[in-house]
């Protein structure tokens, strides 16, 4: 039974028919293929690895243009009882999984293929393919079809709005709510048929606020009007196919709109020109923000306008302007600075993750998060105030960024001091600072560790000394308790460029109280002094110091260079000390 008989009658296996050479050869080529499916990926890898110059230009095998977010793994050290449990080889085998080379490749090629075969979005579930190929978020589509809601919280929001407003015409200060557009609600037509059979005929957060506005007084541009007029002669879609944010055109008219409210207030802005659009269709990123999370190896093409802003002539009187908003304000902030007509524009993205500078267009990341704002200095010593919120946000399930902000600063105006700060301001940010203690600004002596968030205004620490970068800088400190008065010396320079700059001074501020004017007319080091009062100290030895710079000029603007930044001072240390006992 176990063998075959051939036919010169000699006895053969069963290994030798042709059916079981056949399978040996299929066994021995899926063995081949999978081989190599891990042998490539690993050989790749480790030609990356020990040679990082290799296959420039094969980004999805070096795994570089991925979007989204990847947990990071815990990392276990080599040691015996790491290797003995597990522990090492499961986290090397996760690391390898997300580091193998192609792995890039793989994904893409994946999740083309999951979009072919269903409509969707394998990696990013909140992504809705609308009529025609057009994304959405479905946060937006939800905020738009479902979500209603009453108008108790959006009555409360238009009260402080104008409370807010008061207070900025009481400073002299322009002040303008701006709402910004959703996509659903400027593109209706291209929302998914399952989600309009869906949709609450109730009138949304939006159409409940307007009224409000009305009523209380408060000066507003409403972003959806205007980019729903836009559609009648835009050169492309107001917002682009595969992005949740509007388009440049849109934006453009809103952001008219903006200066001409802001100018009929008396500020000296005048409207924005356009030098120049160009219609492209490779979009890349605001205009294709869901489109690159959805990581598929076919790129789309679709038209979107591209805007080149006409510069505008910069003048002493020229406006600074304060922005609390979110993603949508950034082109707006953008194209305001990319007039050239204002100072600057402080954009306090959700008014609290972090501080944006805008100048000449180009968005630089002051602090991140923000922490403690001094409202004093940060938004009311501005000229123009603007607040934005998007139609998402309106909504019962919107972030509440704007309210935090109002609640605050209205707050803030009804203290007792105008300089109160939180109780809990030293004790978070603080940097702790001894009696004739030395607080060094060199980079080598690595100042402030993770307390970095002391310092705002200023740049990095560099070799010998860290620059104020803005027209106001401050340091928080947290310092012993003392019954007598203190006295603050510092080892500072100023950045000088005879004849145009041959002088600059600076106000020295001790918890809201100036204590001192310091003149520089030379540009090496000085020693600075101010005797602070002890009733300025904060009861919990809270003191923050805050350098007010007169003339904080670029050295390019100057023909100096390429550097950009507003450059006032430079400290290298700074020591404080009871009077009584000098230790300076």
């Amino acid at each position: 039974m176990g063998t075959l008989r051939t036919e010169d009658g000699s006895m053969g296996s069963k290994l030798d028919c042709p059916m079981n050479r056949s399978g040996t050869a299929a066994e021995r080529l899926i063995l081949a293929v999978t081989g190599m499916m891990f042998l490539a990926p690993l050989s790749i890898f480790l030609l990356l690895h020990f040679i990082p110059s290799a296959l420039p230009h094969a980004t999805w095998l070096r795994n570089q243009t991925l979007s989204g977010v990847v947990a990071k793994e815990p990392t276990h050290e080599l040691s015996w009882s790491a290797v003995k449990s597990g522990r090492y080889q499961e986290g090397l085998a996760r690391w390898f999984n997300t580091n193998f080379a192609g792995r890039e490749l793989l994904i893409r090629l994946t999740c083309e293929g999951w979009y072919r075969s269903f409509r969707q979005s394998p990696l990013a579930a909140g992504i809705i393919l609308g009529k025609h190929d057009y994304l959405f978020a479905e946060p937006y589509l939800t905020e738009y079809c479902l979500d209603r809601g009453s108008t108790q919280r959006l009555e409360m929001l238009a009260a402080d709005m104008r409370r807010m407003q008061d207070a900025c015409d009481g400073f002299g200060l322009a002040f303008l709510f701006l709402i910004t557009p959703s996509k659903p609600s400027v593109m209706p037509e291209y929302i998914p048929q399952a989600w309009l059979q869906r949709y609450d005929q109730r009138p949304r957060a939006y159409d409940q606020l307007l009224p409000l506005l009305r009523d209380h007084g408060v000066r507003y541009v409403d972003g959806h009007v205007l980019s729903v007029e836009a559609k009648a002669d835009a050169q492309s879609s107001v917002f682009p196919k595969g992005g949740v944010h509007w388009g440049a055109y849109p934006a453009w008219k809103t952001t008219n709109a903006v200066i001409n409210a802001l100018a009929a207030q008396g500020k000296p802005l005048k409207p924005i020109r356009v030098a120049g659009s160009q219609v492209a269709d490779l979009p890349e990123g605001f205009d294709a923000d869901l489109l690159t999370l959805m990581n598929l190896a076919v790129p789309w093409r679709y038209p979107v306008t591209n805007l080149t802003i006409e510069p505008q002539s910069l003048t002493a009187t020229s406006p600074k302007i304060v922005m609390v908003g979110a993603s949508f304000a950034t082109e707006v902030a953008r194209q305001i600075s990319a007039s050239s007509q204002v100072a600057e524009v402080d954009h306090y993205f959700y008014y609290n993750l972090e501080m944006r500078s805008i100048e000449k267009g180009t968005i630089r990341v002051e602090r991140n998060p923000v922490g403690w704002v001094d409202f004093d200095r940060e938004i009311f010593a501005s000229d123009c105030v603007i607040l934005e919120c998007n139609e998402l946000d309106l909504g019962v399930r919107g972030r509440d960024y704007l309210a935090t902000f109002l609640k605050d600063a209205l707050h803030h105006l009804t203290s007792a001091r105008s300089s109160d700060r939180p109780p809990s301001y030293g004790s978070r940010d603080a940097f702790k600072c001894g009696w004739g203690q030395e607080v060094s600004f060199k980079s080598a002596d690595h100042p402030f560790g993770p307390k970095r968030a002391c310092l705002r205004g200023f740049g990095e620490c560099e070799e010998k000394a860290t620059w104020t970068v803005r027209s106001s800088a401050s340091i928080a400190l947290s310092v012993p308790a003392s019954k007598e008065d203190v006295l603050l010396a510092a080892d500072a320079g100023a950045f000088l460029a005879p004849p145009k700059l041959d002088v600059q001074e600076v106000k020295v501020f001790a918890n809201g109280l100036q204590v001192g004017v310091w003149r520089f007319t030379e540009g090496v080091k000085t020693r600075q002094s101010a005797v602070i009062p002890r009733a300025a100290i904060g009861v919990d030895g809270s003191l923050v110091l805050c350098f007010e710079i007169a003339n904080p000029t670029t050295p390019q603007s100057l023909g100096m260079g390429d550097d950009d930044r507003k450059l006032g001072i430079w400290l290298s240390s700074l020591r404080i000390d009871q009077v009584s006992h000098p230790g300076i």
